[in-house]
């Protein structure tokens, strides 16, 4: 009975695996569909609440210009009474009709008016302030110093229109109204009236907001806070808190509280008052809800129509592929009877009647693979007995090594235990090794160099420990080194020295070997650079040295492998070869591997 292990997606039929998708693409659109129309709903139902929000706020901030307008005529009744005007030029001290006369007037002003909690004007002249406050019944006169002091009463005093407008200190007042009475001929006060306006026209502007689920805020031209239909959430500092382009008339989202709110700001041109509307966001997303619930309801009824007719065409298109399947399954369990073809698309008819093919030849195609696998085996006896030639010979090495080490050969033991590293090394060893594999390869076969020229060989090491675990070709620094020995030994010279160097720079594994041997001749440069070009033209197979290592670097990093000579006749040279340093870097590609430089 055979064992049969089945991924998870295969245990899935294939119109159910297309149903899957085709559904989740149809979720996908649709669900992308809903997204943008839901952004699209979302800025409109957000341009019409900033459009009418603004629309209002521009009328009410016209209205209020009027409101203040009407409070400076108000203030400047006492120039239209010849007594009252004549007592506010007069520098002597008040008698008491003159007196009574200023409280009179000041009573009947203050009644005259239904939205004032106070009323109060300071004589420049005299020195004094008459007026009644919001809990005072009579008209008196007022500590003048109090008045003085007040951030109203200096602003007052200056600018075009010679008013201010501040901040009321209690909740049911809107503001307090300052206006200066100035001498025409040098524009200097002589007297102020100060109005304690309050708060029922701020609160009948906030209703109108409120029957739309929101709330105004009114600030001076400071930006100090006269009203705030939620002082618990709004204070002075809400204004000067936004970005520079937010200060005109604008629109722009808020936190307050731990909510979000959707703000329009508008100023008024004339007293450059600030209102602002705030609606909170989850009323803005209630509209923007029901505006998309008919078009969310019919994207899901929609989506649903489509997966049943998915359903249905995909089980009527995937059938002849069940009863193809099936007729696999019989001839998997050994039974190769003729098969009736399947009919179906032009894709499986062409498949049955291949399949069918298949089974006509399963009996010969049967003897065939017994005679191969026959063949095979004979064959991995054969590459079993090949194997074990190596391990005799290491075998025999460490032998050897064994014996010299018995006899007091320390150095003959030395060589033989190099000579063995390295032959199971070049042997076992894969065609990318770590770096610090390959250094350890090479000082063994330096070993085995210095065994024959003794001092006239040194070869020092420049490798970080860092680097030590980079991927290069095997047995590559070794054929750099050994062909300094080489071709860089002078006949007469006493020693040569090379340096082998390792340096990471820019992504790529640098391998420099240089020597202070004789140099190579122009013409050998030639010829070296003549192999590396044709290394790849039939016949070329089986070169060795720095060809064969040019034709390895080809073909494990076509695209940023190289290997550069530098040669200066009777000076030395310096190879160096260039691999990346993340081997996942090799494979496909053109190369620019060679180069020579003649120095």
């Amino acid at each position: 009975m055979n064992s049969k292990k089945h991924s998870f997606i295969s245990i899935i039929p294939l119109w159910l695996q297309l149903q899957i998708l085709m559904t989740l693409s149809t979720t996908l659109l649709l669900g992308m569909f809903l997204i943008r129309d839901y952004r699209h709903s979302r800025e409109y139902v957000m341009e019409q609440r900033i459009s009418s929000s603004s629309r209002l706020l521009d009328i009410e901030l016209q209205n209020m210009d009027q409101y203040i307008r009407d409070l400076a005529s108000f203030c400047l009744q006492p120039l239209y009474d010849s007594e009252f005007n004549l007592a506010i030029k007069s520098k002597s001290p008040f008698t008491s009709s003159q007196q009574n006369y200023i409280k009179d007037q000041i009573r009947l002003n203050y009644h005259s008016r239904s939205d004032l909690n106070g009323y109060e004007i300071y004589f420049c002249h005299q020195d004094l302030a008459y007026g009644r406050g919001k809990n005072s019944q009579h008209i008196m006169l007022l500590p003048s110093s109090s008045l003085l002091n007040e951030e109203g009463y200096i602003d007052c005093s200056q600018g075009k229109f010679y008013n201010s407008i501040q901040p009321a200190s209690d909740s049911d007042s809107f503001f307090h109204y300052y206006q200066s009475i100035i001498r025409i001929q040098d524009s200097t006060p002589e007297a102020v009236v100060r109005l304690d306006v309050d708060a029922s026209y701020a609160r009948s502007l906030n209703q109108e907001h409120q029957n739309s689920e929101e709330f105004i805020c009114i600030f001076n031209k400071y930006h100090s806070l006269l009203y705030s239909g939620d002082p618990a959430l709004v204070s002075d500092s809400f204004l000067l808190d936004l970005p520079e382009d937010s200060q005109g008339n604008a629109s722009f989202l808020t936190e307050l509280g731990g909510k979000s709110y959707l703000a329009v700001l508008a100023t008024s041109e004339k007293y450059e008052l600030h209102m602002v509307s705030l609606l909170p966001m989850e009323v803005l997303n209630r509209e923007i809800y029901s505006a998309l619930q008919g078009n969310a309801l019919m994207g899901i009824l929609l989506w649903a129509v489509v997966s049943v007719l998915i359903f249905f065409i995909l089980r009527i298109a995937t059938r002849p592929l069940t009863r193809l399947s099936r007729q696999m399954q019989t001839v998997g369990n050994g039974i190769f009877s003729p098969l009736p073809e399947v009919s179906g698309s032009k894709e499986i008819a062409d498949l049955s009647i291949n399949f069918n093919d298949m089974v006509s030849h399963i009996d010969d195609l049967i003897r065939k693979n017994y005679l191969a696998e026959i063949s095979e085996k004979t064959s991995r006896l054969t590459a079993l007995e090949a194997q074990l030639n190596p391990h005799f010979l290491y075998n025999t090495l460490q032998a050897i090594g064994t014996e010299a080490l018995l006899n007091d050969q320390p150095q003959i033991n030395r060589m033989i235990t190099s000579l063995a590293s390295n032959l199971r090394y070049s042997i076992k060893e894969g065609d990318l090794v770590k770096l610090r594999s390959e250094i350890t390869y090479v000082k063994n076969y330096v070993l085995l160099q210095k065994m024959r020229l003794e001092d006239r060989l040194n070869v020092t090491f420049d490798v970080e420990e860092s680097l030590m675990e980079l991927i290069l070709p095997k047995i590559s620094i070794q054929l750099l080194v050994e062909n300094s020995i080489i071709h860089g030994m002078k006949p007469d010279s006493p020693s040569i020295d090379i340096r082998i160097q390792a340096i990471l720079s820019d992504g790529l594994l640098n391998i420099i070997v240089a020597d202070n041997g004789c140099g190579i001749p122009p013409e050998q440069l030639d010829r070296m650079e003549e192999e590396f070009r044709h290394f790849l033209e039939p016949g070329s197979a089986g070169k060795i040295g720095l060809a064969n290592l040019y034709s390895r670097l080809h073909i494990l990093y076509p695209d940023t492998g190289s290997l550069m000579i530098s040669s200066i006749p009777g000076e030395g040279t310096t190879i160096t070869m260039q691999v990346p340093a993340d081997p996942y870097q090799s494979k496909g590609g053109k190369t620019h591997v060679q180069s020579i430089d003649r120095g």
